[in-house]
């Protein structure tokens, strides 16, 4: 458990990590410690979708090395994530059950047609702020100052998903209430 707030609290600070490195000319150090973090997230995740998920972040961050260098690399993960997460929401609309719907029932087993449809559709929602919220990520690595970099990937894009999960919430208490 401890092990795993840890590689919490290293995933979120990792843009921060990015630019403190970064800014002291290390870039190359901070490889290894994404690796770790990807090898340890791997080792204690059983299930085959987010397993997937981190085996293509560690081959595309290991490419990109190889590519593009260990500057902008290391910058690319934040795109890295949003990519898998944006598959994984979006993959998960071609199965019998969507990842939203998946989540929901596990409070509420017996979902009824409308939960379900609502499930789709919530899901549909994170699938384009996953491929929006990667581009402007993206957009970022290349084009912007480390600061900006910083600023959208360590503060900005955690302000969204919070915005974007807690406007989901307050939608769903409001629909609920009307059935």
């Amino acid at each position: 458990m401890a092990l795993k707030v840890v590689l919490g609290l290293l995933t979120i600070v990792y843009p921060f990590l990015v630019y403190w490195v970064g800014s002291t000319g290390g870039s190359t150090f901070i490889l290894p410690m994404l690796a770790l973090i990807l090898v340890l997230r791997l080792r204690h995740k059983s299930n085959i979708n987010t397993r997937a998920g981190i085996l293509f972040i560690a081959a595309t961050m290991l490419l990109s090395v190889i590519f593009f260098g260990p500057d902008l690399s290391v910058k690319l993960y934040p795109v890295l994530v949003n990519l898998s997460l944006f598959c994984l929401f979006t993959g998960s609309l071609f199965t019998q059950q969507s990842i939203v719907e998946r989540l929901a029932r596990i409070q509420e087993p017996n979902l009824p047609p409308s939960g379900v449809r609502y499930t789709r559709n919530v899901t549909k929602v994170w699938s384009v702020f996953f491929i929006l919220n990667g581009t402007i990520a993206l957009g970022t690595a290349l084009w912007a100052s480390m600061e900006v970099w910083t600023f959208y990937n360590g503060f900005l894009a955690y302000l969204l998903i919070a915005t974007l999960a807690g406007s989901e919430w307050l939608i769903r208490k409001k629909v609920r209430a009307k059935e």
